[in-house]
Order: structure tokens, then C-alpha cells, then sequence
């Protein structure tokens, strides 16, 4: 599960870092438009509308999370789960309904280049004549720990 969260955990940082800024460039105006009117009285209605400004952009940043994390973060997990079971399984037809005829043809196209990359390296290393070369472990009995051999 942990690396599967990985992708949503990563764009909650980026939307808690987008909520942070915005909160500090709130209080510096506040701060700088405090000090711009030099009066003392009109602190309580700077600190009220600094409070209710950041709650509103807590809460859109919120939603907006939200909104990206079920329709962007959590189907793009679930294709990319799809495809590694489809890729791993070896599968003719679609399992679900719901599953795109793409992840079908991209898990096609991975088992086939998978099994064209395996199956000719074996054979072709069948093939090439192996010795073994002059070690300088040899003379002091090393040679049965180190094994070394170079390709003829």
C-alpha cells in the first residue's frame, strides 16, 4: 500500500505547499496593510478578516484537492494496477467491462517483447565455449574460492 499512496501523497504535499504560500502571503499583506494605516483600532478588523480569509482559502484548496485526487490521482492508480495484473496474468480478453481495449493491447505488446528478449539469450549462451584462464590465485589455492572464466 505504501507505494501505491505514494503518487496521491505527492500531490497532497504539492496542494498543502500551494495552501501554505497562500496563507503567508495573506498575513504579509495583513502585516504590511496594518502598518500602512497607522491606526490601532483597525486591528480586530484585520486579525477577523485575516482569519476568514484563510479559512476560505484553506477550504478551497481543500476541495480542490479533493476533486484532483478522485478524478486525476486514484483512476490513474487503478489503470496503472490494471495494467501490471493484465501484464503479469497474460490474458487474452478483458477481465472487466470498465477496462480500456488500450491496457489490453499494451499488456499484449509487453508479454510479447518480454518473452521475445527471453527467449534467444539463453540460447545464444548455450552456445559460447567457456575456459578458464591463467589466475594469479592459482598458485596460492585461492582458485577454488574465485572462481573467474573468460569467454573464448
Amino acid at each position: 500500500m505504501a507505494f501505491s499512496s505514494r503518487p496521491r501523497l505527492r500531490i497532497l504535499r504539492l496542494f498543502i505547499s500551494l495552501g501554505t504560500g497562500c496563507l503567508l502571503a495573506l498575513a504579509a499583506g495583513l502585516y504590511y496593510g496594518y502598518h500602512k494605516a497607522n491606526g490601532p483600532d483597525i486591528l480586530n478588523a484585520l486579525v477577523i478578516g485575516g482569519v476568514l480569509a484563510g479559512f476560505v482559502i484553506f477550504a478551497l484548496i481543500a476541495w480542490a484537492w479533493l476533486i484532483i485526487d478522485e478524478h486525476v490521482a486514484r483512476p490513474a492508480l487503478r489503470l496503472a494496477g490494471t495494467l501490471r495484473t493484465l501484464s503479469h496474468a497474460n490474458l487474452a480478453s478483458l477481465p472487466e467491462p470498465g477496462t480500456s481495449p488500450i491496457c489490453l493491447t499494451c499488456c499484449q505488446r509487453r508479454t510479447r517483447s518480454r518473452n521475445n528478449c527471453s527467449t534467444p539469450a539463453p540460447h545464444s549462451t548455450r552456445r559460447l565455449p567457456v575456459k578458464p584462464h591463467n589466475c594469479p590465485w592459482k598458485r596460492t589455492g585461492l582458485n577454488a574460492c574465485f572462481q573467474t572464466y573468460r569467454l573464448a
